[in-house]
């Protein structure tokens, strides 16, 4: 900078030089020969030694916009020699200065500059970017032009450059930046960025007097099973159309955001009465009840979803948030596809539902854990093959319902620690009544295994210890595996499922016909038993549609050489439909509801004692009579089921 000043000092001392000079020039021609007074060379030779050492290109122009003087930086800049450029219009290496040249000088006792950044051509053709300073100077009444230029081509394309990455870096903020305030799936906001709104509206909701807000907490049920058999791809689709749908409920300038996983969530805003939040409620409720189509799969979604107005006593973002998730898992437990209103009463179910859950964690510590087993029986004989184990807990003298406790287990990863326990107590009871009873066939326990459980890499070893503790051959034990986990196509899923099939387990698909399979995938799946789902059976006799399906499914079972039980059996005419169908094995009330350790020996000694009656007799005769005989042994074993239960 201090340079240019400099320059520009002796820039204006020469411009005055040269203008005394053409002043001296034009009375001191003689015969057409230029000649250099004594006392213009006194007046030039100081100044011209630093301007012609300058680095900058320097010119002084005359009234025609001709350059009368270039200092030899300007061979440099633009590829001439000094002299050569003397006369020739400044307009052909710095096109439009000429034209600005010519025109008047604004002052005669004030400069006229012109500083900017031009366009210039050096000798070769090549466009140049020069950072030039023209200014106008009035000596003894004449105007003369003197220009200094710097060439900055170089620094141009550097600026330019940094210009580019300046603007790459603005656009890749301002990616960072919707990235970290948007999911990446779906394109909606995130929790982020819902929650910095959200407490804006709180804040206008409890200072300025807005109406309140509301918020509505959707959670997809039963995703997990979308994921684990159909896998994360077609589960990614599956939450963008979710997402897609709930855009199409809201108002315009209504929020909907994915905050993780399956959980969305709605803020409205000017809400003036809590119908309005729950009339969108149904709306989404409705929106989701359709089935999506994804390949040739169609699942149809379900949420639970919870509902709070945010009135001016939320102080914060996590109160209101708090709040709607105690009434959305309120909805969940009321079952499912339903939405619930928050009000005062559901927090304290909350703080009880906290209370439960510390709770069952001391029993699952203390071994307090009970086991009931329900009676899996043939068809074809009416005896008992074997139990199913299930998990019971008392709290302070009182029955939880597993209805209530084992979901609180799942969530809290508390699951497979209760359902150790329950496989621990149920195989040493397993052991003891095959040592006790004598049976022509040798019991069998079915034990029910939690996705989160199978994800466990010990459990292998940890059923093989537990074999091996009670004596048991793996033979004897029927792990229950959900549909939509055995539907899982990962390869670890594939080597659990093959270890526990080469220690000799048998392996139970539960509920099925619930998940997201089709009949045509049972093949594929590595299963020795069908469980058919109880929803099928107990619609057999309303629903000519149901009873169908099940006898599809009984088939279909058979011809995979697949042992059949059905779920849920309540009446004689549901056993006579599913033996005429050819299955195997049932469970239900018609037969007994899950009873203690103590019940069930009881009802095995009945049997023996029957074995040793009738059974005996007819199977001396020959005559295994699996009609009308096992219809009215089956009749008996209903008529006695009340008196089972502990």
């Amino acid at each position: 900078m201090w340079v240019t000043m400099v320059a520009w000092m002796l820039l204006a001392a020469l411009a005055i030089a040269v203008a005394t000079a053409w002043a001296l020039r034009a009375r001191c021609r003689v015969g057409g020969v230029l000649t250099r007074t004594g006392a213009l060379y006194q007046s030039e030779n100081p100044y011209r030694v630093a301007v012609e050492g300058a680095m900058d290109a320097i010119v002084v122009l005359d009234d025609e916009g001709r350059i009368s003087y270039a200092n030899p930086a300007v061979a440099a800049t633009f590829g001439y020699a000094p002299e050569a450029l003397v006369g020739v219009p400044v307009d052909s290496l710095v096109p439009g200065v000429g034209a600005w040249s010519l025109g008047p000088c604004e002052a005669p006792t004030r400069d006229d500059q012109r500083v900017e950044r031009l366009s210039g051509v050096h000798r070769d053709g090549r466009p140049l970017t020069l950072e030039a300073r023209f200014g106008k100077h009035v000596e003894r009444g004449q105007v003369v032009v003197t220009g200094v230029m710097r060439d900055v081509t170089e620094h141009g394309e550097l600026e330019q450059q940094l210009r580019s990455l300046e603007e790459r870096y603005r656009h890749a903020e301002a990616r960072l930046v919707h990235h970290a305030r948007h999911d990446s799936l779906t394109g909606q906001p995130n929790r982020v960025l819902f929650s910095d709104y959200l407490s804006h509206c709180l804040a206008r909701v409890r200072h300025q007097g807005e109406q309140p807000c509301a918020v509505l907490l959707v959670d997809l049920d039963r995703f997990k099973n979308v994921n684990d058999s159909l896998g994360h791809a077609i589960g990614d689709r599956f939450l963008s159309e979710v997402a897609e749908r709930l855009d199409a409920c809201v108002r315009p300038g209504d929020m909907v955001a994915r905050l993780g996983g399956d959980e969305f969530a709605i803020l409205l805003e000017r809400v003036a009465d809590a119908k309005i939040a729950t009339d969108l409620a149904e709306c989404v409720l409705l929106a989701l009840s359709h089935g999506i189509r994804l390949g040739e799969h169609e699942v149809v979604p379900s949420a639970s979803v919870g509902v709070v107005l945010g009135s001016a006593d939320y102080d914060g973002v996590d109160a209101l948030m708090r709040d709607a998730d105690v009434a959305m898992y309120r909805a969940k437990e009321l079952g499912k596809g339903r939405y619930e209103l928050f009000h005062a009463r559901l927090q304290g179910h909350a703080e009880t539902r906290l209370r439960l859950e510390a709770e069952l964690r001391r029993a699952i510590d203390e071994d307090r854990i009970e086991v009931a087993y329900q009676p899996i029986v043939s068809l074809a004989t009416g005896r008992t093959s074997g139990f199913e184990a299930l998990a019971r807990w008392a709290r302070n003298g009182r029955d939880v319902p597993p209805a209530e406790f084992i979901p609180i287990a799942e969530e809290t990863g508390l699951v497979g620690a209760l359902e150790r326990r329950v496989i621990r107590r149920a195989l040493d009871q397993l052991a003891e009544w095959q040592r006790s009873f004598a049976l022509p066939t040798p019991l069998s326990v079915n034990l029910n295994l939690s996705g989160r459980h199978l994800d466990d890499a010990d459990l292998p070893d940890f059923l093989r210890r537990g074999l091996e503790a009670a004596g048991l051959a793996a033979g004897s034990v029927r792990l229950e595996i959900t549909e939509s986990w055995l539907m899982k196509d990962d390869a670890a899923t594939q080597e659990l499922l093959s270890e526990l099939k080469r220690i000799g387990f048998k392996l139970a698909i539960d509920d099925f016909g619930t998940g997201y399979s089709s009949l045509s995938y049972l093949h594929r799946l590595p299963v020795d038993v069908v469980k058919l789902d109880r929803s099928f059976v107990c619609e057999m006799e309303s629903s000519a549609q149901r009873s169908a399906i099940v006898e599809t499914m009984v088939n279909l079972a058979k011809q995979l050489s697949l042992d059949v039980v059905a779920e849920g059996v309540e009446s004689v005419s549901q056993i006579d439909s599913l033996r005429r169908f050819g299955c195997d094995l049932a469970q239900g009330f018609f037969f007994s509801q899950p009873v203690d350790a103590t019940a069930a020996g009881k009802l095995l000694a009945r049997e023996i004692d029957v074995l040793d009656g009738h059974a005996r007799a007819e199977q001396a005769a020959g005559s295994e009579r699996s009609g009308p005989a096992t219809s009215q042994r089956l009749e008996k074993r209903s008529k006695r089921a009340p008196r089972l239960v502990a």
